[in-house]
């Protein structure tokens, strides 16, 4: 009898976990959180223990947080220190009468997306003039683009900021970089139109210093097996990609003729 219970038990166990196994990897974004659950619906009387392992230098796990019934549920936020994808593991093991059974979820954590600023642009009061092309870069781009399944595409969400780190109304939009494991090319550029919204909201501002952030990022959140979704740490800090230094214009003066 209890030959067959343990066989049962085991049987169970595999079932139990096979939703997990087919997971084979999950893609994340660097301090992201992220939540990750097994069936807590059979095996009853089980014990569920979830552990990170292989944990290279640069990736750090955050304090988990274990939920749902006998702690099926698993969420923690991974930080990736480093300037390129870090891959660890995530191991839930279930135990029936000391029968254990424990699957391995593969977990890629990528770094946040970094960009390369152009140089300040400087214009005289309501005289600014767009240019032909403006660019946003993401410098880490050959590690970050393989992050995305299927060859689909990151969108990037841009919008104009005051001295004060202000939004100014009017300025926002988004962009569609290319991604997937061929792609080649980290640089997407703001269409005609935007340009043409964009100078036009900047010649309407006062003197002083204006920035275009990057203040989104994200790829499709389909299939949730691999997709990361959006970066919460550009929400959180907006990066720069343009500087505009807008001067005032001279105090009229008339001539004066003796």
């Amino acid at each position: 009898m209890n030959n067959k219970f343990t066989f049962k038990s085991t049987l169970l166990l595999a079932f139990t976990l096979l939703a997990f196994m087919a997971n084979a990897q999950k893609k994340m974004w660097s301090g992201n959180s992220y939540n990750f659950t097994i069936n807590s619906a059979t095996n009853s009387s089980s014990t569920i223990s979830w552990t990170e392992t292989t944990v290279p230098v640069g990736l750090t796990p955050g304090t988990a947080t274990i939920g749902g019934t006998r702690g099926s549920s698993y969420t923690n936020t991974f930080t990736n220190s480093t300037a390129t994808s870090k891959s660890c593991s995530l191991s839930v093991t279930e135990t029936v009468t000391n029968c254990a059974t424990t699957n391995t979820l593969g977990l890629e954590v990528f770094a946040t997306p970094t960009f390369t600023a152009n140089s300040l642009l400087t214009y005289c009061f309501s005289q600014a003039t767009a240019p032909g092309t403006l660019n946003a870069v993401v410098a880490n781009f050959a590690d970050i683009k393989s992050i995305t399944g299927n060859g689909n595409s990151f969108t990037l969400s841009y919008q104009l900021y005051n001295s004060t780190n202000s939004v100014i109304p009017g300025t926002s939009g988004t962009l569609t970089l290319t991604a997937g494991s061929s792609a080649s090319s980290g640089t997407v550029s703001l269409s005609a139109g935007q340009l043409t919204t964009l100078y036009t909201v900047l010649n309407s501002q006062v003197a002083g210093t204006y920035t275009l952030k990057i203040y989104g990022f994200s790829t499709p959140t389909t299939p949730t097996s691999t997709e990361a979704g959006a970066v919460s740490s550009i929400a959180a800090s907006p990066i720069t990609i343009q500087s505009f230094l807008i001067n005032a214009l001279p105090v009229a003066n008339p001539i004066i003729a003796n």
